[in-house]
């Protein structure tokens, strides 16, 4: 290789680390509330869209902490049966679906699953709440007067869609670019090349490195050592 070579190969390289610069990360992706009817506002449906876009439930929270006009209705902080509070893992399947809003019935029921309760949830809160089913409604009420079984006797082992969807992906490792801090022995690029016993490394400046003649021969040394380091 002749100094002319060398010192192209050594420019690129040291121009190539040279332009390490500033920290760069991959563009984060962001909630969106068009899954649902409304388009502005935070519902159950685009819980259910942005939770199999990759979102976890912290994310979507912390989303909605900082953006609560996103809520709207039942679903503002507070409301059990809401989406905020399902959210936060305090919520309820209510009893706001049917005519009478202190009884549940079967337009809960049906109101309930859509959100995607599991009738082994909606039988826990029915459990725990027992004063809101009436008459053909409670346990081992029988049928109503339509022949229509009632609501507590009706519950089969159906699973609900919120539990049923995927596990939101592992964090992305980070992508950020820039100075670190490195072991002993080590640059940006890999290990440190060794330097040839006896080389005098002050070049003096960059313009004078390469064109004295002492140079060249110890930087053909140091390539004999070590041929990748260009």
């Amino acid at each position: 290789m002749n100094p002319a070579s060398i010192m192209g190969a050594m420019g690129a390289a040291a121009g190539g680390i040279g332009q390490i610069g500033p920290q760069s990360t991959i563009p984060k992706k962001k909630i969106k509330l068009n899954y649902g009817v409304s388009g502005s506002h935070f519902g159950h449906q685009d819980y259910k869209g942005n939770r199999q876009a990759g979102f976890s439930d912290e994310e979507i929270l912390a989303y909605l902490d900082a953006n609560p006009r996103t809520l709207q209705g039942r679903n503002v902080a507070g409301n059990s049966s809401g989406v905020y509070e399902r959210v936060a893992g305090r919520g309820t399947p209510g009893t706001h679906w049917g005519k009478n809003q202190s009884n549940f019935g079967h337009a809960d029921l049906e109101g309930a699953r859509r959100q995607g309760w599991s009738d082994k949830e909606i039988r826990h809160y029915l459990d725990q709440n027992p004063n809101v089913l009436k008459r053909w409604n409670r346990p081992g009420g029988g049928h109503g007067p339509t022949g229509r079984q009632g609501v507590y006797d009706s519950l089969s082992d159906r699973s609900g869609w919120w539990n049923d969807l995927p596990a939101p992906p592992p964090p992305a490792p980070s992508t950020q670019l820039g100075t670190a801090s490195l072991e002993s022995g080590h640059t940006a690029t890999g290990l440190v090349s060794p330097t040839a016993e006896g080389a005098n490394m002050n070049t003096g400046g960059t313009a004078n490195a390469f064109g004295r003649p002492d140079k060249i021969k110890e930087i053909m040394h140091a390539l004999a050592i070590n041929p990748l380091t260009v």
